[in-house]
């Protein structure tokens, strides 16, 4: 079984400000997320604001992608604090990655839970396919790990607190040169409930 869940995207800001600029006119976009029982999300779809730019779409759609990639899955069988469970799943950015995020639970009081949440992403394949065919990279060296603690209300779709940060470097190389592509990434995502 499955859940809808309506989002409404209000006042969004960045720590750039040109970005929240831009964020402005995406005030009122909405997206729905469809979440099993057991916590994955399976599906998420976005309508942005008739006047939202491109770049705050792109923006939106990366941080709500973010936000699925870290939800928690979990197990059918009852657990107990101190119980620890592995998801794996594929992450689709441009790179096919493999992610497996290791959950703890640390704590339970009737319906809330605390987990810590350790996450690590690899790369399906040592190349890169580059969008519109324009060429292929190899994929010299792929780091990606991240860790938080999040609180769950068992009866709420979503994560009432807690945060994850995530990031990592990455190497390519193009194989028909010597020019080499290095990039720092990181995302951190913060929960909180009104």
């Amino acid at each position: 079984a499955t859940t809808s869940v309506e989002l409404t995207i209000g006042a969004a800001t960045s720590p750039d400000a040109g970005l929240t600029d831009a964020l402005s006119a995406s005030d009122g976009s909405t997206a729905r997320l469809a979440r099993t029982n057991s916590g994955a999300i399976t599906a998420l779809h976005i309508t942005p604001a008739d006047d939202a730019l491109d770049t705050a779409r792109a923006a939106i759609e990366r941080s709500l992608n973010a936000a699925v990639y870290r939800s928690i899955d979990f197990p059918d069988a009852e657990v107990g604090v101190g119980a620890v469970w592995t998801v794996d799943q594929q992450v689709l950015s441009g790179i096919t990655l493999n992610q497996r995020t290791t959950v703890t639970l640390r704590a339970l009081d009737g319906d809330r839970a605390t987990l810590d949440v350790a996450i690590t992403q690899t790369p399906e394949s040592s190349v890169w396919n580059l969008p519109d065919n324009a060429g292929t990279l190899n994929i010299a060296s792929y780091t990606f790990t991240g860790a938080g603690t999040l609180d769950v209300d068992l009866s709420r779709p979503l994560p009432v607190g807690g945060s994850i940060t995530a990031g990592g470097e990455q190497m390519y190389t193009d194989p028909d040169s010597t020019t080499v592509l290095r990039q720092t990434v990181g995302d951190s995502i913060t929960w909180t409930a009104r």
